[in-house]
C-alpha cells in the first residue's frame, strides 16, 4: 500500500515475473498460492513458467486467459467504472456479485457504499 505509483500498464506475465523476481530474492525456492481474479492468472502464469516453484495452488474467481467473457467483462467494467465513477462502478460490482436477496437485506449499506466511494 506504500508503493509509489508507476505509470504504464502491467500484463499478467509481467506480473508473474515480478513475482518470480521478489521469490527469488527473498530466497524462496518451493511455496503454496493462493490467488483471487488477477491472483489467480498470475498464479496459474507462474506454475506453467516456473513449474518447480509451485508447491500448491487454490484459484478463486480467476480465468486462465483471454476469451471472450473476460475480454468483455473487463471492458464493461472498465467502461461503468470511467463514465460513472468509483461509486456507480463498486453499487454496480456489488449488484453482480450478489442474489437479489442481499439487495433487499442491505440496501442501505450498498446506498452508503456507492456515496462514500463518490468522495474519494
Amino acid at each position: 500500500g506504500r508503493s509509489s505509483h508507476v505509470p504504464g500498464r502491467f500484463s499478467v506475465d509481467q506480473m508473474a515475473d515480478d513475482l518470480h523476481q521478489l521469490l527469488q530474492f527473498l530466497g524462496i525456492e518451493r511455496a503454496a498460492f493462493l490467488g483471487h481474479s488477477t491472483g489467480g492468472a498470475i498464479a496459474q502464469t507462474l506454475a506453467i513458467t516456473q513449474p518447480g516453484l509451485v508447491e500448491r495452488m487454490v484459484l478463486s474467481a480467476t480465468w486462465c486467459g483471454p476469451e471472450a467473457y473476460v475480454t468483455n467483462l473487463f471492458s464493461n467494467r472498465k467502461a461503468v467504472l470511467m463514465a460513472g465513477g468509483l461509486g456507480l462502478y463498486q453499487k454496480t460490482s456489488a449488484f453482480f456479485l450478489r442474489p437479489p436477496g442481499y439487495w433487499h437485506d442491505n440496501g442501505p449499506e450498498l446506498d452508503a457504499l456507492g456515496a462514500s466511494a463518490a468522495t474519494w
